[in-house]
């Protein structure tokens, strides 16, 4: 009863993934229609813990990492250029999308926690990444509220967190060049974007 959507470029999902698949088709000057189950953002994409890892987590470090860690390791390349990536996209789509680069840390309560980090450090610093050893006082004038019971941590600068639930949907606004409409079940308010029929008028419409 809700007609059919046309569109030259059909994108499968709206999560993250599909947010940046539409922008980008849609930068192109391309018309898009974003295809998604539920609502744009509403599983994975929106409901993480928004951090920007640039270090390696514990466990992609040492014995128990695939292949002793090589394989994360030489990720760590994409982890500042991801940063830098989605503070672009923010700019460009105009929108705040809560990014805070305030530095992350991995903190030690032991001897052997404070060796992990060293060999952790010395591996990421040969892959471009500015990581630094802190000490029981450093980290203390860093954070003040950590308990006294650690005795040191590895600092990355480049690090942060951005806000899930807005970043991705932010995405979908396309440039005014390209068209880029969601379709949702159930209906969704507010995904309409310019020159397409909003999605909470064509909720079951076939697409093509």
């Amino acid at each position: 009863p809700f007609g059919t959507m046309e569109a030259a470029i059909a994108v499968i999902g709206g999560g993250v993934v599909g947010a940046c698949l539409a922008y980008e088709f849609a930068h192109a000057g391309k018309d898009v229609l974003v295809i998604e189950r539920d609502d744009v953002n509403l599983q994975a994409s929106g409901a993480n813990a928004g951090s920007l890892h640039v270090q390696l987590l514990s466990f992609d470090f040492g014995k128990k990492a695939e292949a002793g860690g090589g394989p994360a390791a030489d990720t760590l390349p994409l982890g500042p250029y991801a940063v830098r990536l989605w503070q672009e996209i923010a700019k460009a789509c105009g929108g705040d999308f809560e990014i805070r680069v305030t530095g992350g840390l991995m903190v030690a309560e032991s001897e052997a926690g404070m060796a992990f980090l060293k060999a952790k450090a010395e591996v990421e610093r040969r892959h471009g990444i500015d990581a630094h050893i802190l000490g029981r006082s450093e980290l203390r004038d860093l954070a003040p509220g950590l308990s006294e019971e650690l005795i040191g941590a590895e600092y990355v600068a480049e690090e942060g967190k951005i806000n899930p639930p807005i970043a991705p949907s932010r995405r979908q606004r396309p440039p005014a060049r390209g068209r880029c409409a969601a379709q949702t079940s159930p209906p969704s308010n507010g995904t309409a974007r310019p020159g397409r029929s909003p999605p909470s008028a064509a909720p079951s419409a076939p697409a093509r």
